[in-house]
């Protein structure tokens, strides 16, 4: 390897800080907050559906139902869970953190305040699988993935200048020519 081509390895660095810090400028804004409303059923080691998007900042409103016996609903990262009967309209909610009781409530509100990816989960015992009921819910946009693709254009980049040829290549004169 080269090191003596200061410019090419300082073209590599500017292309590899460019490709990481461009999709920061880039990344379109956030939509505007608003309402989202999701019904979600849980069966026996299921959730429908297995999956919710939302944007950060939406309030977001879930109604919560058992089918066939009694199940929880823990959302990590956001400090609600709940618990649903068969056959019951109400669910039973409350904050973990607070070291409250469960108190009747219609559906299970709060806010998407934290971008990524966040289980829900089931928090009472349903039977032998119950540690495999789980659903996702996405909250976007999720700006890292137009970073790693930018960091990935620019080392990509960056490799094709390092190894791309220098200059043109001139033929030596002969020795004892005149230039």
């Amino acid at each position: 390897m080269d090191f003596t081509n200061k410019g090419k390895w300082i073209s590599a660095v500017l292309v590899v800080v460019a490709g990481l810090t461009l999709p920061a400028f880039t990344t379109p804004a956030a939509p505007k907050p608003e309402r989202r409303d999701f019904s979600i059923v849980a069966r026996k080691y299921a959730y429908d559906p297995p999956i919710i998007k939302v944007n950060q900042g939406d309030e977001v409103h879930v109604k919560f139902a058992s089918r066939d016996v009694t199940h929880g609903f823990f959302m990590e990262g956001y400090d609600v869970e709940a618990l649903s009967e068969a056959g019951k309209s109400t669910i039973l909610f409350r904050h973990p953190s607070m070291t409250g009781n469960f108190t009747p409530a219609d559906e299970i509100i709060f806010t998407a305040d934290k971008r990524g990816k966040f289980r829900y989960r089931c928090s009472m015992t349903c039977g032998y699988m119950h540690p495999f009921m789980l659903g996702v819910m996405i909250v976007q946009p999720n700006s890292l993935f137009g970073q790693a693709l930018g960091l990935m254009t620019g080392i990509l980049l960056a490799g094709f200048i390092l190894v791309w040829p220098a200059g043109k290549i001139t033929p030596k004169a002969p020795e004892g020519a005149r230039s």
